[in-house]
């Protein structure tokens, strides 16, 4: 039933379709497919007729990023089976006319392609569907989307594919003999993800950056005087560093990531200590001359500000911090810190000192390369302190001072 990896790239080359078979453990379905490059009107036509399913644009993260594509809903509220990581809907802003027809759609595939391509060259939402392959491609996640970068990258095409489900006349999906048959009768090759991920092990690693720069500027403080950049995540939250001289330097500079929190650095709540954490960094940092603060868009660790006043009411019961997330059915902390590691790489941190109580946020530190230690930072006042101990005990912070 397979073809050859040779037909299936020289298919992919001539702008002909093909059919990707998944495994029959996962989805056991199969995908057409053909590279964004070469799409034309015929194309997207056979696709949207026979394919029956719908069109996306798999894509990488770094072109996601380029064309400031946000997700369609964010990661932790991602519940698709396979948590297929759709991005808002768009269409070519220029040249085209609703964006429906399949001439339409193939020239926003084509754009999608286009190394001078900018977020403006699109309108959103649209009528084509990009999807975020993995970071690790196909080696990370072995789906119809890493396999349509896999073979476009094989083909030394721009790693932007087209992918449309195969769906029978009746409405049901494809597979076994009826995938076969459709091969046959439309004369074209199939392949499986399976020999497709063999094949790209010999491709070279594709970036990994998770964010891009949007803007920076000077910003006097009265704790001194910083530069703030703002990033754009992958999931389309923007993030704020604050930096104050050299921080590429090879010695650790003081470094905080700090989780946005509303009621504390704004409204100077007593239930926590994220002002006099949020302070106390900015005065180390502008003391040392050099220096780092991430302000990180993950209010209420993560489960953003409803949730996290959701929470605050259960506390009033007698719940722990700890205790009133996990009755709300969500994380005890759905924080990633994943993202700050990529931020500090791209400022060109080397050496950190971590002013935390949490190791949690070292990890992923380390894990980009950047050399780590930490340093505890804390106020405990009456009113923190048994929050600060359900952190302790149930979140692995380490508080020294904390009796």
């Amino acid at each position: 039933m397979a073809s050859s990896l040779a037909e299936i790239l020289q298919a992919a080359r001539s702008g002909k379709p093909a059919l990707i078979l998944d495994h029959a453990d996962r989805e056991g379905e199969a995908d057409l497919f053909f590279p964004a490059a070469k799409a034309s009107p015929e194309l997207v036509n056979f696709l949207i007729t026979e394919g029956r399913g719908l069109l996306c644009a798999p894509l990488t993260t770094e072109r996601a990023l380029a064309l400031e594509l946000p997700l369609m809903v964010p990661q932790d509220s991602n519940r698709e089976a396979h948590r297929c990581q759709f991005t808002v809907s768009v269409d070519a802003a220029r040249d085209i006319g609703s964006g429906i027809s399949a001439a339409d759609r193939a020239l926003t595939l084509r754009r999608l392609t286009e190394v001078s391509a900018a977020a403006n060259d699109f309108v959103r939402p649209g009528h084509v569907f990009p999807l975020i392959s993995a970071g690790g491609g196909i080696a990370e996640r072995d789906g119809h989307t890493e396999a349509a970068i896999a073979t476009c990258r094989l083909a030394e095409l721009p790693p932007v594919g087209v992918i449309c489900e195969l769906i029978n006349a009746d409405g049901t999906m494809a597979r076994g003999h009826q995938v076969s048959a459709f091969a046959d009768r439309h004369r074209l090759p199939i392949i499986e993800i399976a020999e497709l991920a063999a094949a790209a092990a010999t491709l070279p690693t594709l970036p990994t950056t998770q964010v891009r720069r949007l803007a920076s500027a000077q910003l006097p403080t009265a704790f001194g005087n910083f530069s703030i950049h703002v990033f754009s995540a992958a999931d389309g939250k923007e993030h704020v560093a604050l930096t104050c001289g050299d921080v590429q330097r090879d010695t650790p500079i003081p470094v905080r990531l700090h989780s946005q929190c509303l009621t504390g650095d704004t409204f100077h709540s007593l239930k926590c200590d994220c002002r006099q954490q949020l302070h106390a960094a900015l005065r180390e940092i502008a003391a040392a001359g050099a220096g780092v603060l991430l302000y990180l868009n993950q209010e209420g660790r993560g489960i953003g500000l409803a949730n996290k006043i959701r929470a605050y009411a259960l506390q009033e019961t007698g719940m722990d911090t700890v205790e009133a997330n996990l009755a709300l059915g969500l994380a005890a902390d759905a924080r990633d810190f994943s993202v700050a590691a990529e931020l500090l790489v791209e400022l060109g941190v080397r050496a950190a000192t971590v002013l935390t109580n949490n190791p949690a946020k070292l990890r992923p530190l380390s894990a980009r390369g950047i050399a780590v230690t930490s340093q505890s930072l804390t106020a405990i006042t009456p009113e923190n302190r048994r929050y600060l101990k359900a952190k302790v005990a149930k979140l692995g912070h380490r508080i020294p001072t904390l009796d």
